[in-house]
């Protein structure tokens, strides 16, 4: 039996094609040829080590299957993690759109800790060597409500920046009346930028209308992102693993949480340490080194 920290599961980067793709065969092929497998061994240095269940479809292929056919992809999956005596199941990003209920299931770990801890620590990094004016969050961070209050403690004026700004005037609101915090909410505007303004970019759509400008400190920290830590990147791409950060957050975060010890069941006596926050899991990160990965690069 492999001894091994986590499992991964990833979809393929694009989706099949010709007959394979059409519906009526990819609705009859798909359990008996597509199905769930081990398809590569994933080791991360001085961390962890695990293995990638890859699914050989597209999320187009997978958004349009019916949930019968769906529901075998995640017996399969369920009996790989059994055999494997895994309970840590990270999942690329993109499978969240394609099948969310997918969590219904599977305890998954998507990176959005990671992703938090990461943007935490870049802002960290910042305000202690050189300092900032402003910090200005970029995108669709609806589930970023605790990395805007944690990021209150530099006392800067912060600004949330987005193509609907309407989804985030209740949690800027809060924090502005309820917690005495200097949290702002706008539409995007790049142009109105200065000089010595930190940007934390989560937002794919809204980073094809940011470019990078002397004197701010960019850090685009989407799915698609590459660059932030280049041995680890190149390490996994040799390994046959995408370097994005979509598929990172997820596995770091799982190899974080597999070192530190935090629970990943449902048992009633693990309840609040699998309910760790994102900065317990920053906290351990820096523990373990992890973020010297990033730092080195990035400042």
């Amino acid at each position: 039996m492999l001894d091994l920290d986590f499992a991964y599961l990833s979809l393929q980067t694009s989706d099949r094609k010709g007959l394979a793709g059409r519906k009526y065969f990819l609705d009859r092929l798909a359990p008996l040829f597509y199905g769930p497998r081990i398809a590569r061994l994933i080791e991360v240095p001085q961390l962890a080590a695990g293995c990638n269940i890859h699914l050989p479809l597209g999320a187009g292929n997978i958004a349009s299957l019916p949930e019968e056919r769906r529901q075998r992809f995640v017996e399969k999956t369920g009996q790989l993690l059994e055999e494997l005596q895994l309970t840590r199941l990270s999942a690329e990003r993109s499978l969240r759109q394609a099948w969310p209920n997918l969590d219904e299931y599977f305890h998954l770990v998507w990176g959005d800790d990671f992703i938090k801890a990461l943007g935490y620590t870049l802002v960290q990094e910042v305000m202690s060597r050189r300092g900032a004016d402003k910090i200005i969050l970029v995108g669709d961070i609806k589930t970023y409500s605790d990395l805007l209050e944690a990021l209150t403690v530099f006392e800067v004026p912060i600004s949330v920046q987005s193509l609907k700004p309407v989804d985030y005037e209740v949690m800027t609101y809060r924090l502005l009346y309820d917690k005495g915090c200097a949290v702002s909410n706008s539409y995007l505007n790049p142009q109105g930028w200065e000089q010595g303004d930190l940007i934390l970019v989560f937002d794919g759509e809204a980073e094809s209308l940011i470019a990078a400008a002397p004197g701010q400190f960019l850090f685009r920290l989407t799915s698609n992102s590459r660059g932030l830590a280049p041995d680890l990147e190149e390490h996994l791409e040799q390994n046959g693993v995408s370097g994005r950060l979509g598929t990172i957050a997820p596995i770091l975060e799982t190899c974080i949480a597999a070192k530190a010890g935090f629970a990943t069941d449902h048992a009633e006596q693990n309840r609040a340490k699998a309910r760790a926050s994102f900065q317990d899991l920053q906290a351990a990160g820096e523990e373990l080194g992890v973020w010297d990965i990033f730092l080195d690069k990035v400042i």
